[in-house]
């Protein structure tokens, strides 16, 4: 523990324990010597705070391990809570405004990087690297906060008893992977004055979270579980889920004794089937050796008449057995990569055209952002179309609703594509983008509430926590994929630049320009339909 210590006429020192007892055996500091501890606001006196140092027999403190490192965390947030505070409300700001006409870089932001390694003077570059900085911050933040929340929401499925190696091996590689991609990205938020070193571990981190679990789930599990280890994996997940939503359906009844009764009940069945487990997983696994060497037996036969086979009891009961337990894995793997890959897969499009739709007020002279914002929204409103079509299947119109205003955001987009992609200078590109982003934000705030509403009732089904996870894995992932989208964009659009640039008044750019004029008179080189010019009527002879 640190304390700010008023020695004299002197400014308050902050010292520790051990500092403080040998000023108290000299003399320089007694009882009534004010004090106060790092990250309080009250002063005292400092035998009230320390009182155990002015015991008679006193000996000399010692602190170290944990305690340090909490006195050297209270001292930093003593010291620095107004600049992390003023820091995190312009990095907010940058995040939501993401307008290089409106942000800019603070002076002492400019000042590092003029003096970094590869010194970067220009205003407008200084901006952008600033704004990554904020970005990068708060995508590895909120990543490290989502798998945090899925290690805790998942630890007894990826480190319980009775789970599959195989299936272990894929959870703890993920749980890494969770942990390793904040940390990479974090590393690269440290370094932003160092934009090539940054830029790297920034990529390598969304790497590391997108593709790390594809790879990891597509390990075959079905081929390499035991049934011995499938009848266990699925006995213990089976009372697992009982677990846990029982306690909560019956938390739900208004009679407290009714509540209590059916509480009790539960604990006993619950206690009953657990003593079970191990006979209920043994008898399972006979089943399903039994159907699987029944299976494998039907195949080596020619034109086996499965109808037949299945009219006897025992063979229906064990094939039947083999072929739920696998389907039920299969079920369970699926379900696991859909609610660990589509936060990643879904924020993809979005982060992409959030990334375009910055770097336009970046570089409102090259029309090559909005090229890509228009190829991207329409993939995403496709995506976004299966999942309307399976709420209007399933009645759920709250979350019908929600999705058709994500499609409504889409459609301004859209609806803007040629403005988009012309050349503008900055105040006319800032002109047009501001209406249409709040056109946008609006159709997805009002999409969010929609959802939320929605899927109110599968909260308690879902669990809250392991809902928030996947929200904090989407969020944070299109953030960072607005960065890492944004570094891509600006080497493609040079690159094409470039190009440009070599090609001009070479053969090539007269040949382009013919086959363009060409398609343009066929009419297959407009964005949309347009009526064909008007043609002058010949002259009369």
């Amino acid at each position: 523990m640190k304390y700010y210590v008023r020695i004299g006429a002197e400014a308050p020192k902050v010292l520790t324990e051990p500092e403080i007892f040998p000023l108290i055996k000299d003399g320089t500091v007694t009882p009534t010597t004010k004090a106060c501890a790092v990250g309080a606001t009250v002063w005292s006196d400092l035998s009230q705070l320390v009182p155990q140092l002015f015991q008679p027999n006193a000996e000399p403190p010692s602190e170290g391990g944990a305690m340090e490192m909490v006195g050297k965390a209270g001292h930093f947030l003593a010291e620095h809570s107004g600049e992390v505070a003023s820091l995190a409300k312009v990095f907010t700001r940058r995040i939501f405004a993401s307008n290089f006409a409106a942000e800019a870089a603070l002076p002492e932001e400019r000042a590092v990087l003029e003096k970094s390694a590869i010194p970067i003077k220009s205003p407008m570059a200084q901006n952008y690297v600033a704004w990554r900085r904020a970005i990068l911050w708060v995508a590895g933040i909120g990543l490290a906060l989502a798998a945090l929340i899925t290690l805790i929401n998942e630890f007894r499925v990826t480190f319980g008893p009775n789970v599959p190696p195989v299936l272990r091996l894929i959870f703890v590689g993920i749980q890494v992977l969770n942990f390793l991609a904040p940390a990479l990205v974090i590393h690269a938020a440290m370094r932003w004055d160092k934009v090539r070193h940054s830029r790297r571990w920034a990529k390598l981190g969304w790497l590391c979270q997108f593709l790390g679990p594809i790879l990891l789930l597509l390990i075959p599990v079905k081929e390499m579980t035991t049934n011995e280890q499938l009848s266990g994996f699925l006995v213990e997940r089976g009372l697992s889920v009982l677990e846990t939503q029982s306690p909560r359906q019956i938390n739900k009844l208004t009679d407290a004794t009714q509540r209590a009764e059916r509480m009790k009940e539960f604990e006993e069945q619950d206690k009953e089937l657990r003593a079970k487990q191990a006979n209920t997983a043994l008898e399972i696994t006979k089943f399903l050796d039994d159907g699987k060497k029944k299976v494998e037996d039907a195949k080596k036969v020619k034109d086996f008449d499965w109808s037949g086979a299945f009219e006897n009891k025992q063979f229906a009961t064990s094939v039947s057995a083999y072929y739920a337990a696998n389907t039920a894995l299969a079920a369970y793997m699926t379900i696991t990569a859909l609610m660990g890959l589509l936060p990643r897969v879904f924020g993809m499009f979005p982060g992409i055209v959030r990334a375009s739709l910055t770097l336009r007020t970046l570089v409102p002279e090259s029309p090559l952002p909005g090229y890509v914002a228009a190829l991207i929204e329409p993939l995403y409103i496709l995506l976004v179309l299966i999942f309307v079509v399976a709420a209007s299947q399933l009645g759920e119109w709250l979350v019908f609703d929600g999705l058709v205003c994500l499609l409504g955001s889409g459609y301004f987009l859209l609806r803007n594509a040629r403005m988009l992609a012309k050349p503008m200078d900055s105040a006319s590109m800032t002109a047009h983008l501001k209406p249409l982003r709040k056109k946008m934000l609006a159709c997805s705030v009002a999409g969010i509430v929609f959802l939320v509403a929605g899927f109110s009732d599968y909260i308690s089904q879902i669990g809250f926590w392991s809902l928030t996870g996947v929200v904090c894995h989407l969020v944070a992932n299109i953030i960072l994929l607005t960065a890492v989208g944004a570094d891509f964009l600006l080497g493609l659009m040079k690159f094409s630049f470039d190009q440009e640039q070599a090609m001009k008044g070479t053969t090539l750019q007269t040949d382009l320009e013919n086959r363009f004029a060409d398609l343009a008179q066929a009419r297959l080189a407009t964005i949309v339909d347009e009526p064909p010019p008007a043609v002058e009527p010949a002259a009369p002879k």
